[in-house]
């Protein structure tokens, strides 16, 4: 290799890759990710929380309900002269 291109290569500035707006870029990232992981798992914990106290209600008023003097039973039909005789002859 020539002299003059040896020194041409070993004293060019070294340009780098890595560039502040790169660093900046990878540090908001690195905040972000945690951030965003943890505001959705208390999230989806919430929902949780809210659908089980939803289906606990729901239950409690289907249990009360059914308690209830002269409501023993909810049954589906139309067809109020078919379901009555059944249940009387299965039921006290």
């Amino acid at each position: 290799m020539p002299d003059r291109l040896r020194t041409a290569i070993t004293t060019a500035p070294v340009r780098s890759r890595v560039t502040p707006r790169l660093l900046a870029l990878a540090a908001a990232v690195m905040v972000a990710v945690p951030i965003g992981s943890v505001t959705a798992m208390r999230l989806r914990a919430r929902q949780a929380t809210d659908l089980t106290a939803v289906i606990a209600a729901r239950l409690v008023d289907s249990h009360i309900r059914a308690l209830m003097a002269e409501h023993l039973f909810d049954v589906r039909s139309t067809d109020q002269h078919m379901v009555k005789p059944w249940f009387l002859g299965r039921l006290d």
